[in-house]
């Protein structure tokens, strides 16, 4: 236990390097003020143990806070230094308030416990005893040792109730409602509502007294009690003023004081704390953020002055009743102490974490608090890892011992507990499969044998009862299969013993019949697909009732494809009447084709284009006339030539092949032919064209964008109407717009865009060349004129350099391998390559250099006077582009060997001096 007379505490808010840094450098200033702290008089004339800071004056405040500033003090240091003098904590939190206020008046930063970056030091005793240097630089090796024990990646069963929002922190009355346990104090307001005979609904705050006073009532002191028991007094203090029964009263808070609570130790955030009473030292403990990764949970103290209360999260999260039995008072103090006993439980448990336990809390309790074990844990072991004497151990002990509680195991720190699954598979199974009711897995203890396990599953009429198979799976895994006859076993009363993992296989008969499939297919109401044994037969009449019957367009002519069953790509084709042939008979493997009448006839197709509404294609009738054409058609559209409609109609001859003939017809409004060659009527393979009046242009429409003056939607009044006509009736071009670029995008037959020099056809209007004619919905853009050039890197001595990694180039540079430079006037491709890249790479073909506008217009380098290259002129918004030369192709021929060579040489100079000396001597 802790010491009420010496009790320090120095809380360090984090431990980075700068914030050590800071905290070495406040202990040297506490060490060297340390020894004058009996002659500083910060607090003047004052004696500190005595003084009640509720008293001072705002100018005795200011005062303190002058003097500190004079000695180059923060609040921090002032109270620590009044506490070094003997003023009491509940005092110096008090003067930490006050101080706040009159630097937040004089317009500095007020010290915060929470967000300060210097060491906040509470001091809990009525008098301080010196602080040592060596008592200060040993806290700092614990500061190191506590940080090094945070960084441990798994937390605590029970932090998480702090953090993920299971506890909030109540600011208001608002959020939460007192219970019946919490007690008053001063500047609580109650509300009383009385809701009998008499009604009344009071709003009252308890004095710095401890009393409330009802208007007309004297005085009811109920600081110090509970709701329930104030309650109570104000039933019987009421009473004789108002008319109501015991249950027709209720007292509730409407708000609730504010208290003072210090929180220290291991918790994320340490300091002091202004909440709302209402709230019990778990949410207290929620608002500093919980305790650390090796802050207790079940020794928490709440220290309020000589009592003490130990506070477990465990218990609480069993029970969240007990938090009622922890609330909190002004001044109190909240102490998070190190977690001295952590164990870690993985394993085959409900809720695998690291514990804290506290007392003879042993391996039972542990299992406990996981959650306790799984439906498929081993009851045989659990395993313990333990560090004993510098070595680490493994023990075992009987889970379910354990569990029973014949035999108790404590734990230590450190220790890691596993429990284990269950690892063993099913064995003592065997299983049946096939032509069966009930297939599937069974026990081998209730079906030993294979009678008994048939008479589980139940055999099926349609099974091969003559012979199954066992699949016996071996001890090396292999798998054994045994034919077994069963009917022969059953005649003879035989039975047979059935091993573990047995798998019985029972086929149908079918699988061991010759069947093939029968096919009725074509013109009838449903397809028929089925099996049919080799000895079975079935007529046609049968076949096409199995399929429903024929369909009215069916053709009484069909054909049977016949395919041999033992060499399927013979096929006999017998052509049958389903009618006459009713009694045909149909074999397996035979196809039953049944085919359209329609099939056989050719009524030739009529159709009707042109300026028609619908473009109709349907078959030929004697009696369809033009005017039933143009009717289907929806009539005539606007800008129909009813005085042009031309029927074109086919002529075939052997020797001239396939010829038209056209017939021109005129029609009126009324859709009727008016002017006809003499007994007209259409044929069958007849074109119908009605054509349109020539130049016919209703509501055809352009797109214009960008840099116009007036960019929208603009009619052409002709189909000559050109993009010069166009940007004039848009009131011209912008200041900013880039005439050379410009791009019609043009939908008629998927063209695409068009580059397009905007200052050659407003310069040249009317001409084909440089001002074309628009279409129908094309959309012209007209870009703002581009500042720059860009000039990709390939083959340039930058890329070159960049390649053997001589140069870094920037991150942009690096992603696009590209160079972007201010355009500086119509000069060549070759000029901007040698200007802002280097040059050519050695490897580059400089015939290759392109530049490509902004418009998609692509200029490449040609040929000038004396073969020099004549690079193409770089306009606002292009970009130059080359590549590389391509290696040389390998030199394949022979490598000549010229000491051979030379060889061969001096061989055949020896011949021919022989010979010519043979032939002197001769």
């Amino acid at each position: 236990m802790y010491s009420t007379k010496q009790f320090k505490f120095i809380i360090i808010a984090s431990f980075s390097m700068k914030q050590l840094i800071n905290i070495l450098i406040t202990f040297t200033f506490l060490f060297l003020l340390v020894p004058n702290l009996a002659e500083a008089q910060i607090m003047g004339s004052m004696n500190p143990a005595t003084v009640n800071v509720n008293t001072l004056t705002d100018e005795q405040i200011n005062q303190i806070w002058e003097r500190a500033q004079q000695e180059n003090m923060n609040v921090n240091d002032v109270v620590i230094l009044a506490q070094a003098q003997g003023l009491p904590s509940a005092e110096a939190a008090r003067l930490r308030t006050r101080l706040n206020q009159a630097r937040a008046e004089a317009g500095t930063t007020i010290d915060s416990p929470m967000a300060s970056t210097e060491v906040d030091t509470i001091i809990v005793e009525d008098e301080i005893e010196n602080i040592l240097p060596d008592t200060l630089l040993s806290t700092v090796e614990r500061a190191f040792e506590r940080q090094e024990q945070i960084e441990q990646p798994r937390r605590i069963y029970g932090h998480s109730i702090f953090t993920d929002q299971s506890l909030d922190i109540f600011t208001t009355t608002d959020a939460a409602r007192a219970p019946d346990t919490y007690v008053l104090g001063s500047e609580d307001q109650i509300r009383v509502t009385i809701f009998g005979v008499s009604q009344a609904d009071l709003h009252l705050e308890i004095s710095a007294e401890g009393y409330v006073q009802p208007t007309g009532i004297p005085r009811i002191f109920l600081k110090g009690l509970s709701i329930r028991q104030a309650r109570e007094v104000l039933r019987e203090r009421l009473s004789p003023f108002f008319t109501f029964k015991d249950e027709e009263i209720a007292v509730t808070i409407v708000v609730a004081r504010t208290i003072n609570v210090n929180i220290f130790g291991e918790v994320q955030a340490r300091g002091s704390f202004n909440i709302s009473a209402l709230n019990s030292a778990f949410n207290a403990l929620t608002a500093a953020n919980g305790p650390t990764e090796i802050g207790s949970v079940r020794q928490i103290e709440l220290i309020r002055s000589n009592e003490r209360k130990i506070i477990d999260v465990y218990e609480f999260m069993s029970n969240p009743s007990v938090q009622h039995q922890f609330d909190l008072r002004h001044n109190d103090i909240i102490f998070v102490p190190v977690a001295k006993k952590i164990v870690e439980m993985n394993g085959a448990v409900k809720r695998p974490m690291r514990y804290e336990l506290i007392g003879n809390e042993g391996l039972f309790e542990l299992i406990q608090y996981a959650g306790g074990v799984n439906y498929d844990t081993s009851p045989n072991f659990v395993q313990v890892q333990r560090v004993v004497n510098g070595e680490p151990v493994l023990l075992e002990w009987s889970l379910s011992d354990i569990l029973q509680r014949r035999e108790r195991v404590q734990l230590m720190d450190g220790d890691i507990v596993a429990v284990r699954e269950i690892g063993r598979e099913l064995e003592r199974f065997v299983t049946i499969e096939g032509s069966l009711f009930y297939p599937g897995k069974y026990n081998l203890d209730q079906s030993p044998s294979l009678i008994a396990l048939l008479e589980r599953a139940e055999l099926r009429p349609q099974a091969k009862t003559d012979l199954i198979f066992i699949e016996r799976t071996q001890e090396d895994e292999t798998v054994r299969v045994i034919p077994v006859e069963l009917d022969l076993m059953i005649v003879e009363s035989r039975d047979m013993e059935l091993h573990k993992r047995d798998n019985v296989v029972i086929f149908d008969q079918e699988r061991f019949s010759n069947v093939a499939s029968l096919l009725v297919t074509g013109n009838v109401r449903n397809p028929v697909d089925r099996s049919l044994r080799f000895d079975e037969r079935i007529t046609i009449a049968n076949a096409l009732k199995l399929a429903g019957g024929l369909r009215p367009t069916a053709a009484s002519t069909a054909f049977v494809f016949r395919r041999n069953l033992f060499n399927t790509d013979l096929v006999d084709y017998i052509r049958v009447d389903v009618i006459e042939d009713a009694s045909f008979e149909l074999q397996p493997g035979d196809e039953l084709r049944i085919y359209d009448q329609a099939s056989y006839s050719d009524v030739g197709e009529i159709s009707i284009r042109g300026a028609v509404n619908e473009n109709i294609t349907t078959k030929f009738a004697p009696n369809l006339t033009v005017e039933d054409l143009l009717t289907m058609a929806g009539g005539f559209t606007r800008g129909a030539q009813m005085s042009r409609i031309d029927v074109f109609r086919l002529d075939f001859t052997f020797r001239e092949g396939t010829t038209y003939d056209i017939i021109p017809l005129v029609a009126d409004s009324t859709l009727t032919i008016v002017d006809a060659p003499d007994n007209f009527k259409l044929q069958p393979f007849d074109r119908v064209i009605v054509r349109r009046i020539p130049e016919f242009n209703v509501g055809i429409t352009v797109d214009l964008n960008g840099e116009v003056r007036y960019p929208g939607n603009y009619l052409l009044t002709s189909r000559k109407t050109r993009i010069s006509d166009i940007i004039n009736e848009a009131g011209g071009l912008t200041v900013k717009a880039d005439p050379r670029n410009a791009v019609i995008m043009r939908s008629f037959n998927n063209i695409g865009p068009i580059a397009v020099n905007l200052r050659r056809a407003l310069r040249n209007p009317g001409t084909n060349k440089y001002d074309p004619i628009l279409f129908e919905d094309d959309v012209i853009i007209i870009p703002k004129e581009i500042n720059t050039v860009t000039i990709l890197v390939n083959a340039t001595r930058i890329g070159e350099l960049q390649d053997f990694g001589v140069v870094n180039p920037s991150p942009s540079l690096r992603e696009a391998n590209r160079v972007n430079v201010v355009y500086q006037g119509g000069r060549s491709a070759g000029w901007y390559i040698r200007n802002f890249t280097g040059g050519f790479a050695e490897d580059a073909d400089r015939w290759s250099v392109t530049v490509t506008r902004p418009n998609g217009e692509i200029a490449g380098t040609g040929r000038s006077f004396f073969f020099f290259k004549n690079y193409p002129t770089v306009e606002p918004g292009s970009t130059i582009a080359l590549r590389a030369s391509p290696p040389d192709p390998p030199d394949e021929r022979p490598t000549i060997d010229w000491n051979q060579v030379q060889a061969r040489t001096l061989q055949t100079l020896t011949t021919v001096l022989t010979i010519f000396l043979l032939i002197d001597r001769l």
